[in-house]
């Protein structure tokens, strides 16, 4: 047999596994997702993309949990391939994320870092620091939660921060990546698990 040959199912095995860690999300939820849609479009003009779903993530800066659901506030940040934050959308902003669950604020507070995907419902304009802004607003479809960073318990200093944790940032491409950088790998670098809304 060709050596060629014999290698094929390793290549093939290769990208089966690369594919596998590719999101934090679910298969389910990222095939929702519009790749040719992008957020600066959504933000313009809202209600011409009612319906399309788009993958985000950002930083929450606000839980509002009533009788009727949640709203979301977040800061944009941009992704990298797999939808992890890797840096603030200046341009982008904020967006509003609604769900009809109630999402603990405990759970889904002010600090944390999300990727999800949303479809968009239109825009919403509200207050913010005395000035009308007017948020794109989507519908929650799935959410993951990054946890930050374990603290180190150093003497004599007392705790600090790892400062090369991977939280939120990834450092590979693809199936290179380290394996405690692998959203698949368990604790301590996974928050939990994605919360998907799906039918």
């Amino acid at each position: 047999m060709s050596p060629r040959l014999l290698f094929l199912p390793f290549v093939a095995l290769l990208l089966l596994l690369a594919g596998g860690c590719a999101s934090v999300l679910p298969r389910a939820a990222m095939e929702e997702v519009d790749p040719a849609l992008d957020f600066a479009q959504v933000k313009a003009d809202p209600a011409a993309y009612r319906g399309h779903t788009l993958l985000l993530a950002g930083l929450i800066v606000d839980n509002r949990s009533e009788r009727e659901g949640t709203t979301l506030e977040f800061l944009r940040y941009f992704t990298d391939r797999w939808g992890d934050p890797t840096e603030p959308d200046e341009a982008g902003g904020r967006f509003l994320v609604r769900s009809d669950r109630f999402l603990d604020p405990e759970l889904y507070r002010r600090g944390l870092f999300a990727t999800l995907t949303g479809t968009v419902a239109g825009s919403e304009t509200l207050a913010l620091h005395g000035r009308d802004y007017r948020y794109p607003l989507f519908t929650l479809r799935a959410i993951y939660l990054w946890r930050p960073p374990e603290p180190w318990y150093g003497w004599p200093v007392g705790p600090y921060y790892d400062p090369f944790a991977p939280w939120p940032y990834r450092y590979g491409p693809g199936w290179n990546r380290p394996y405690w950088d692998d959203p698949d790998w368990g604790y301590p670098y996974r928050y939990g698990g994605s919360l998907w809304f799906g039918f």
